[in-house]
């Protein structure tokens, strides 16, 4: 269930940008984010690899250790933030109450 909530939230993202009216600016803030969280993901991986060869200089039984916790908690914490932020943006939207009285088919609903 949740992969399909976010599957049309894709879709509606995609649409947004494509098609919308303004598509050219959309287009260059979603190129421009893109390319600000990939930054993001290296800048955060060359920060990782630089703490674990700081531990490594003074304990590498430490640092050989230290990786995969590291690698853990950060994938935690962005579950745990992606979800919020999922839940959030799904149930917490003003247009909620529309979409629990739609007039669809419990058929169409899982497609």
């Amino acid at each position: 269930m949740l992969g399909l909530l976010l599957r049309q939230r894709v879709r509606m993202v995609w649409n947004r940008v494509w098609r919308g009216p303004r598509r050219g600016w959309r287009a260059a803030g979603a190129v421009l984010a893109t390319g600000v969280g990939i930054a993001f993901v290296l800048l955060a991986g060359l920060n990782a690899s630089q703490l674990v060869q700081r531990v490594a200089r003074t304990d590498p039984q430490a640092a050989t250790a230290a990786l995969p916790v590291l690698l853990v908690g950060v994938t935690a914490l962005t579950f745990v933030t992606s979800l919020s932020s999922a839940f959030h943006h799904l149930f917490m939207a003003g247009d909620l109450e529309l979409m629990l009285v739609a007039p669809i088919s419990a058929r169409s609903r899982y497609q």
